[in-house]
């Protein structure tokens, strides 16, 4: 088990991961063949109030694909803070210029759903009530050649796909928030049905800032729906199953004090964990959720390099909106990934 705080030294990685050059540019890489997932963390605050930072990243990503060679974007859930119509118009908005350019898959976050309402305090959180499929219905993808399908015919749990240079295969499972046992059922048999496929699960609430899966006691997913699944959960009940996951992505947990940020650079807004999988398999559990910067997170968002001929994933985080690379250790790094 690979833990970022067993090989963070100093501001340096060492066993299990390397760190990057802060210059890394893909563009000036040569040699192996590489190829490039892009993803967006909580874009919740972009939608509320800073749309045109969240339309400049797509904007970006699609203005880039070729460069970066980009066949895919994940969206790490919290697609709107207040499940407001505006906020998901300005959603669609901002996926327009994905839209017929570059596949990607959607995640639904705590934020993405209503809840009741008694006296003027807030009560429980409403599963049913979320408007991703009026703004973002499967009927609006199924005619992709990289869609896969859908559960209860709703945009909450879906799979996409995308090939890779050396005929790479890959499946996106988007699990839904705090899941239940019926979508992580469902996931299985997805998963089963596609053993040559190299998969990556996509999830708001998995992994918390220090290092570790989201269980029992921890802030995010059991206050909401204490019936359901939490990162430790789903690790034991799916991930952890399936020799062909390899990386699993969240956001949800952010940092709590937008104050501290000029006091402490090293504050990581992100989480790493490697874990062993049943089959042997190492399994990257991933968190990044920038929300709490300024601008509602400052339009950063991750790239992470596959470059197969090196078997090795790097990671790096770059906003477009500051043309910014975060070089600390917990923003780039190289980790281990078998795929020659």
């Amino acid at each position: 088990m690979i833990n970022r705080r067993q090989f963070i030294r100093g501001g340096v990685l060492t066993a299990g991961a390397t760190a990057l050059a802060p210059n890394w540019v893909y563009a000036q890489k040569d040699g192996p063949e590489y190829f490039t997932l892009a993803v967006l963390p909580d874009t919740q605050n972009y939608s509320y109030r800073h749309p045109d930072i969240y339309t400049g990243q797509t904007r970006w990503l699609k203005e880039n694909a070729e460069k970066y060679r980009i066949p895919f974007v994940c969206h790490e859930g919290d697609i709107v803070q207040n499940n407001d119509v505006l906020e998901w118009e300005r959603a669609v908005v901002s996926h327009k210029e994905l839209d017929g350019n570059l596949p990607y898959g959607l995640n639904v976050g705590n934020h993405d759903f209503n809840w009741t309402w008694v006296n003027g305090n807030r009560g429980e959180m409403i599963r049913d009530v979320c408007r991703i499929d009026q703004f973002f219905p499967p009927s609006k993808f199924e005619k992709e050649s990289w869609w896969g399908g859908c559960f209860e015919n709703r945009n909450h749990n879906s799979y996409q796909y995308f090939d890779a240079p050396g005929g790479l295969k890959f499946l996106v499972l988007n699990i839904e928030f705090a899941p239940r046992d019926v979508a992580l059922d469902w996931g299985t048999a997805i998963i089963k049905k596609h053993p040559d496929h190299r998969v990556i699960i996509v999830t708001h609430a998995y992994m918390d800032n220090d290092d570790t899966r989201l269980g029992d006691g921890d802030r995010g997913v059991k206050q909401y729906f204490p019936d359901d699944n939490d990162g430790d959960s789903m690790w034991e009940k799916l991930v952890r199953k399936h020799k062909n996951i390899f990386l699993v992505l969240s956001g949800h947990i952010c940092k709590d004090s937008r104050n501290n940020f000029k006091f402490d650079t090293s504050y990581t807004e992100t989480g790493l964990l490697t874990s062993k999988g049943d089959h042997g398999n190492d399994v990257h559990q991933i968190l990044a959720d920038y929300q709490s910067r300024p601008n509602g997170g400052d339009g950063f968002l991750r790239l992470i390099r596959f470059t197969p001929e090196n078997n090795e994933i790097e990671v790096k985080t770059y906003s477009p909106f500051k043309d910014e690379w975060l070089t600390a250790a917990h923003n780039q790094f190289t980790l281990p990934y078998t795929m020659t």
